[in-house]
């Protein structure tokens, strides 16, 4: 169950990589009661309980562990150290709900679990306690398919526990739950912490249909307070009747209470309230989530956001659209937020009023939190940036580009601070002036650059995004945005984030590294070249062009991988690379690349470099493509190329793969 990773996010200690087939391995033995012994295995893996309440001979008399062939009828609520609960169908509930303690160690973690594709199912809420464990493949639902109320599976990690995930699990409830569906719950003197939640999937949680004067606040997944170091993986979050996940640390107001919390590689949509949300909380990361539809009958939904002074909240990477807001703020004094290198587009409403600061946007935020706004592309919305309180705002690299309401803007900040900065946006609206309202003021942008000694080297002109009626807001090599941002804000931010969490978030949407060029680009993609592939006969050719010498990489590998396919984002450590006696990727130096026209030599550009891999002793394994990367610690893929057929190497055959680089 490896995890590529998402952007800016560390990498949790435990929860996604462990497996109970580790215990397949003869090094650990478990006692069954007799002794200790090698693990129990049957199809679906290595097992210590076995529960079937459905089976003709389940029972739980003098049967603590259960067997396929004599399970129980219901769950254990203790489990030892390397135990495996496997369970089938709808276990027994003594009451509507059971507390589970684990007794788990890193080396020996607990799994409770159903079978890939099985039937196990917990119909009451499940309070899991302990450590090192990690519950799988399991559907929570009501417990009567009476939808209209009752006892419905629910979740809870509660005090004490630490490093335990949920993944892989199916969260569905009735039209009128008792709390929300996946929880965290710790006390002062033993806070929740490392808790992961992972590719599952959580929807219709109470009753997301009812009117907006009627709120449940029944979320999906809900950080509670003294909870820190929680990871919202992967997972789907729709038709709640709160926020797809929320982190708030009631009934309290410190916001230290509820910190470290990463949301990323999510998907909302159709929830009452918001998709992702947090309220008093510190260090909180919203990562390459796409969000849309939440709230519309609301009038005021939204992709992403936060209230009552959270502090280093960081919005990242997103890709939030068809909201009637996209990012959103509600009322709070303090804290520091970060809107870096979103994607943002199709924000509509029906209830525009472009005469308040309130008013729908890309982004919208209150309160007089220090705000960085930066390198976000911002496409047909109702105005670009908004905000009402006064408030240090840096806004800076934004393309803000088809402002759909007539009485719209691209910046609408009611009460500026002088210490605000303007700089290095990109302004559009098909041929139609700038407009930005600045305290009681509406600018054209020569008047506001005047008016205000701000907007320091913003640009009005078409972006010339590569297709954005398909959505692909990428720019190509010929925009105004290319090369036209400011470093000196971004790089401090991103000095800034490192100090914070340990990762480095220097790249784009689509995990360019930034900058490439002589300056950052404006908006949140970076121009990156260009690649084609293409084969001819037995040779593979690998065809490369980049914009200018100095976004060239210094040096390449060339090498062969065992994948059918891969995605643009994927880098070396995303490939199963061939292995095999003789097998090493080939690295091809670029310094002396030439970059005349006179330099154009051969049919596939500037320079064809030619690599073989020849087989050793034995063979290769069978390659199905071909692929070109930086050789940089980041290993960023450029190109890859599915081969005809899949190849086997042996012993003293040779591969030719070529690689064209031109300008």
């Amino acid at each position: 169950m490896a995890w590529a990773g998402r952007k800016g996010i560390p990498t949790p200690t435990f929860g996604i990589d462990e497996t109970h087939w580790e215990y397949s391995d003869v090094s650990y033995t478990y006692d069954y009661g007799g002794g200790a012994e090698s693990y129990r295995t049957n199809s679906d893996g290595p097992y210590t309980h076995y529960i079937d309440p459905d089976h003709g001979s389940a029972t739980d008399t003098a049967n603590p562990l259960g067997s396929p062939s004599t399970p129980r009828l219901t769950v254990p609520t203790t489990f030892s150290a390397g135990s495996v609960c496997e369970i089938h169908n709808a276990p027994a509930y003594p009451v509507s709900t059971i507390g589970i303690t684990s007794s788990g160690t890193s080396g020996l973690p607990v799994f409770i679990r159903g079978t890939v594709g099985g039937s196990a199912k917990l119909l009451g809420r499940v309070y899991v306690y302990g450590t090192y464990f990690i519950v799988e493949n399991i559907e929570f639902k009501d417990a009567d398919d009476d939808l209209s109320g009752g006892a419905t599976g629910q979740m809870r990690f509660y005090s004490p526990c630490s490093y335990a995930a949920t993944r892989t699990c199916n969260v569905h409830g009735n039209l009128n739950p008792s709390g929300s569906a996946l929880t965290t719950l710790g006390t002062a003197e033993s806070p929740v912490t490392n808790i992961v939640f992972y590719d599952n999937d959580v929807h219709d949680n109470g009753n997301w249909e009812l009117p907006p004067e009627e709120d449940q606040d029944i979320m999906g997944t809900y950080i509670a307070i003294y909870s820190n170091n929680i990871w919202v993986l992967e997972s789907l979050y729709y038709q709640n009747s709160g926020s797809g996940v929320q982190a708030n640390p009631w009934p309290e107001t410190d916001n230290s209470y509820v910190h470290h919390i990463y949301i990323a590689g999510n998907k909302g949509y159709s929830n009452k309230q918001t998709a992702f949300w947090t309220k008093q909380s510190s260090y909180v990361v919203f990562s390459e989530n796409e969000c849309y539809s939440n709230a519309l009958a609301d009038g005021d939904g939204a992709g992403i956001g936060y209230q009552y002074s959270p502090d280093n909240v960081w919005i990242i990477f997103n890709h939030i659209h068809d909201e009637q807001f996209g990012i959103r703020a509600g009322e709070g004094a303090s804290g520091t937020v970060y809107v870096i290198g979103n994607d943002i587009h199709d924000i509509t409403t029906d209830s525009f009023n472009g005469a308040t600061g309130y008013c729908h946007a890309a982004i919208n935020l209150w309160g007089s939190a220090v705000r960085y706004v930066v390198n976000n592309t911002c496409h047909d919305v109702p105005t670009g940036y908004s905000s009402v309180i006064q408030a240090v705002e840096h806004i800076q690299n934004n393309i803000f580009d088809t402002i759909n309401e007539a009485t719209g803007y691209h910046i609408f900040v009611n009460s500026p601070d002088n210490d605000s900065t303007v700089k290095n946006n990109s302004f559009y609206d098909g041929g139609s002036a700038t407009v930005i309202r600045w305290g009681g003021t509406s600018y054209n942008l020569a008047a506001f650059q005047a008016a205000t000694s701000k907007g320091q080297d913003c640009i009005e002109s078409d972006p010339d995004f590569t297709d954005p009626d398909n959505s692909d807001f990428t720019i190509p090599t010929g925009s105004p945005c290319k090369d036209a941002g400011d470093g000196t804000l971004i790089s401090n931010i991103i000095d800034t984030y490192f100090a914070a969490f340990g990762v480095d978030i220097a790249e784009d949407l689509n995990g360019i590294s930034r900058p490439q060029g002589s300056a950052w680009d404006i908006g949140a993609y970076e121009f990156a070249g260009t690649a084609e592939i293409h084969a001819e006969g037995l040779r593979y050719v690998m065809e490369i062009a980049f914009s200018e010498e100095d976004i060239v990489p210094t040096n390449f590998y060339v090498g062969l991988a065992t994948d059918n396919s891969l995605l643009e984002s994927d880098t070396i450590a995303n490939l199963t690379e061939v292995t095999g006696t003789g097998y090493a990727r080939q690295s091809v130096a670029s310094s002396d690349v030439g970059f005349t026209i006179s330099d154009f030599t051969t049919t596939y550009g500037v320079r064809l470099d030619t690599v073989t891999f020849t087989g050793g002793a034995g063979e290769f394994d069978a390659a199905k493509l071909a692929f070109l990367s930086t050789s940089d610690v980041a290993g960023l893929l450029i190109a890859s190329m599915p081969l005809s057929t899949a190849i086997t190497v042996g012993d003293g055959e040779v591969l030719t793969v070529s690689m064209g680089m031109k300008l």
